[in-house]
């Protein structure tokens, strides 16, 4: 008798009876417990993999994953082209959440009547609200800049390391100077 043992599942055995022929030739019972060796042998494999265990028995090296909390996600260093990838999801969503709703206000204060020009001039002329204005045009610079990365990205352009860097490092330093050349002009340099 061939015994045949996997774990977790009960034994499975192959067996020609002793002196009784059962009707199938002496190569199919050498077949069948061939067929059944490799059966065991890839379930065996198998089971051992889905375990984490190599074949030379040693556990199998897997990725580690760490989970951040909250308060640990500023001590966490990023590469240059995951922060630019979390700006530009900030900077959507503050175009979208905040900026969407005062254009649409100062735009309908600006044109309603005369009295609702001039409060759309007041507005505009406070300091909290030119500091408001200037995030949103901030978000609006890096969002567009940032979208032309992901547009050249998207298309296979600047993929590798360095130049995925460089262009993050880019979008950033255009982004800047783009807000500060419009800063400028919102708080009255020229």
């Amino acid at each position: 008798m061939i015994t045949f043992v996997r774990p977790g599942v009960a034994e499975v055995g192959l067996q020609a009876p002793d002196g009784v022929r059962s009707g199938f030739p002496p190569h199919s019972v050498r077949l069948k417990s061939l067929v059944g060796r490799l059966v065991w042998l890839q379930n065996t494999t198998l089971y051992l993999l889905f375990r984490g265990v190599t074949m030379a028995g040693q556990a199998a090296k897997r990725p580690v994953y760490r989970n951040i909390h909250i308060t640990q996600i500023l001590g966490y260093r990023l590469p240059i082209a995951g922060i630019v990838s979390i700006l530009h999801r900030i900077s959507g969503s503050l175009l979208f959440l905040v900026g969407l709703p005062l254009i649409l206000w100062l735009f309908q204060e600006s044109l309603i009547s005369e009295l609702g020009f001039e409060r759309f001039r007041a507005a505009v002329a406070h300091p909290a609200v030119k500091l408001v204005l200037l995030a949103m045009l901030w978000a609006f610079c890096h969002h567009f800049v940032a979208g032309i990365r992901y547009l050249l990205l998207d298309n296979h352009v600047g993929l590798e390391k360095g130049s995925a860097a460089n262009s993050a490092k880019a979008v950033i330093a255009i982004s800047l100077a783009l807000t500060l050349v419009v800063a400028g002009s919102l708080f009255g340099l020229y």
